[in-house]
């Protein structure tokens, strides 16, 4: 059985995986969108702590995260209610 561990309080309503050339395709960075309008970082090495890279200015539930497939350093998100979609470097 694999432990568990509790890292965020919030929902987290979608989940993105980041894996890393450097050390054999292994998966080091999670990311959450969460029900608190936040998109966080998670290293999997640290679960301790997370990284907010992304806030929502009005705090409405984030429900997709998705990354640039050309470009790793973007990602994209949206809001529940939004038009439109937020892109973040």
């Amino acid at each position: 059985m694999l432990p568990t561990v509790t890292v965020y309080s919030c929902d987290s309503l979608d989940i993105s995986v980041v894996k890393s050339t450097e050390f054999m395709d292994a998966v080091l960075f999670v990311y959450l969108a969460g029900a608190d309008g936040s998109v966080r970082m998670f290293d999997l090495r640290h679960l301790e702590h997370s990284t907010i890279i992304y806030e929502d200015p009005q705090h409405q539930p984030l429900l997709r995260l998705a990354w640039n497939k050309q470009d790793p350093n973007y990602l994209a998100t949206m809001a529940m209610d939004a038009l439109e979609v937020v892109n973040h470097a």
